[in-house]
């Protein structure tokens, strides 16, 4: 008898994450300079910008699960203030990584995925 729940099982996914990582990576290396330029769906977020939320986001996944490094303490009490922690985040991160040209975001996502 399988005393599993059905839907309950882990669903091993990083090998499809790996592989959409590359796609991405594929697709960012293979725009003109203009196209990096160009507005998306995010209102304030040009492509270049949302690269550059993408690396920070892997950085920051990376150094915190495999270094354990914790650069902050953050006094969650709500809701409210993840949705603040997260929108400071990524805004800091893509001020910071905007400032990379699209060769070296590339070449640094693949290398943080």
């Amino acid at each position: 008898m399988n005393n599993q729940l059905n839907g309950t099982q882990p669903i091993l996914c990083a090998p499809a994450i790996r592989q959409v990582d590359q796609k991405l990576i594929e697709l960012l290396v293979s725009l003109d300079p203009a196209e990096w330029e160009l507005p998306t769906i995010a209102p304030q977020w040009s492509v270049r910008d949302v690269a550059a939320h993408l690396l920070d986001t892997a950085l920051r996944k990376l150094s915190g699960a495999r270094d354990r490094c914790r650069v902050e303490h953050v006094d969650i009490r709500s809701h409210q203030d993840v949705i603040v922690l997260v929108n400071r985040l990524n805004k800091e991160g893509v001020t910071v990584y905007r400032r990379l040209s699209p060769r070296i975001l590339t070449q640094l996502m693949d290398l943080a995925s």
